[in-house]
């Protein structure tokens, strides 16, 4: 896979969408105010994708730019550019990760933070046209509010008129890079500032060698696992398996007898 070239990345790539915010807090803050439609005095520096793990376990979640405000508020901000059907579950494991890593052991559920989950998507992540769709837990019954202090909010780029002017340009900067007013002009030239940032480009490309190291891994992974399970299936013997696994994964032979046992362990 090609890697894209530093200096053609724009404000929904997610790494300059974490350079960004990251580099720019009090754009990250404005971004919040807008989405949220709260007034936000000040906000704890963001932090580049920050881990949160429910347990030592449990699967991790690398968030793009999460902070807190000063009532102490937390917020995670997702750039999504891919159509993905399990972002309603994937919002609500997030959240669940924030508040495990907020409340202390034995603290009381009224120091539980209020949180937002906020993912701004350049795809219509539930086909209805809203620019945006917030959620929050209520009464089936009769409509109440549950006030647990858990808020989620998808940002639809595609949408072709938002509720607010502020809201709208933002949307219109999503959807084609147009700058017509003032958010939208602050984040095109803090984009353009991040693209002339030598160690910006640096360590995009590092992890972009990384990503496409671990995906060829991956398929490795995946094709000497194929190799393995046919030959099985096939009742060859391990010596035929491991000739090859020589053959077709070029792998060493004590490696290859080494990766069988694994997998039989594995699947014994």
């Amino acid at each position: 896979m090609k890697i894209k070239d530093y200096r053609d990345l724009t404000f929904t790539d997610d790494f300059m969408f974490c350079k960004v915010l990251s580099d720019n807090p009090d754009l990250a803050k404005k971004l919040a105010e807008i989405i949220t439609d709260r007034k936000i005095k000040s906000i704890d520096f963001p932090k580049d994708q920050y881990v949160l793990r429910g347990s030592y376990e449990g699967k991790g979640v690398c968030f793009d730019v999460y902070f807190a405000d000063d009532t102490n508020t937390k917020y995670d901000l997702e750039m999504q550019t891919t159509r993905q059907t399990n972002l309603p579950r994937r919002s609500r494991y997030y959240q669940s990760l924030i508040d495990q890593s907020t409340l202390e052991h034995g603290a009381d559920y009224s120091k539980l933070p209020n949180s937002y989950v906020i993912f701004i998507c350049v795809r219509d992540p539930f086909e209805s046209g809203l620019a945006k769709y917030s959620f929050e837990n209520i009464c089936k019954e009769n409509g109440n509010p549950l006030n647990d202090g858990a808020y989620k909010i998808f940002i639809n780029a595609k949408s072709p008129k938002a509720d607010t002017p502020l809201l709208q340009e933002l949307v219109e900067y999503l959807k084609s890079g147009k700058v017509s007013g003032g958010i939208s002009e602050e984040i095109d030239a803090a984009v353009s500032l991040a693209k002339r940032d030598r160690k910006g480009a640096q360590m995009f490309y590092t992890l972009e060698d990384k990503i496409r190291e671990t995906s060829e891994e991956a398929r490795m992974e995946g094709r000497i696992e194929t190799t393995i399970k046919m030959g099985l299936r096939h009742n060859l013997t391990p010596e035929q398996i491991v000739q090859d696994l020589v053959e077709d994964c070029d792998l060493d032979p004590d490696v290859a007898l080494k990766a069988i046992e694994e997998y039989q362990k594995q699947n014994n």
